[in-house]
């Protein structure tokens, strides 16, 4: 396993292929239309906002960091891109930690 480094690329494409797989296919495929959907209407986005999107579907899955997949696919696809911004999650189970903003790119 590759060393645990914040910037190691190799470690980070690990996690995220693990965590995409141990989602809910259903979900993932909510959550990355809902990326689209929303990256179409507003400049900004957050994770919070996805997560607002699902709220009332009937959809779940076993492991959230999920999440950092369906962005990092919709950046790989140019959707959207990260910028150097955060702000503080609503989410209740956050515990007001703060989340990246990303920059539509298809608004």
């Amino acid at each position: 396993m590759p060393a645990m480094h914040a910037d190691n690329k190799e470690f980070l494409a690990l996690v995220i292929k693990r965590t995409h797989r141990a989602s809910d296919r259903d979900w993932f495929l909510c959550a990355e239309r809902a990326v689209r959907v929303i990256a179409r209407r507003k400049e900004f986005l957050t994770s919070d906002d996805v997560w607002e999107w699902l709220k009332d579907l009937d959809v779940s899955t076993p492991d959230n960091r999920a999440m950092g997949s369906v962005f990092l696919n919709a950046a790989r696809d140019r959707v959207i891109q990260p910028i150097q911004q955060w702000e503080i999650s609503k989410r209740p189970a956050c515990h007001m930690r703060p989340v990246r903003k990303w920059k539509s790119l298809v608004i």
